[in-house]
């Protein structure tokens, strides 16, 4: 599946998907669209998600 984030096709390996009338959407999508840096920490098992404070 695509999607368009500012006028840029980007591929989505997980589509978006309904529970209980609330769309969830992927985490990466959202936090890269709103210009954070995404990584996987595997020795965590979690994801980290860094934002530049101007």
């Amino acid at each position: 599946m695509q999607t368009s984030v500012n006028g840029h096709m980007i591929q989505l390996k997980t589509p978006p998907f309904m529970v209980k009338g609330i769309m969830m959407v992927p985490l990466r999508l959202i936090s890269e669209a709103l210009g954070a840096e995404v990584a996987w920490n595997d020795k965590k098992r979690s994801i980290e998600i860094h934002t530049q404070i101007k």
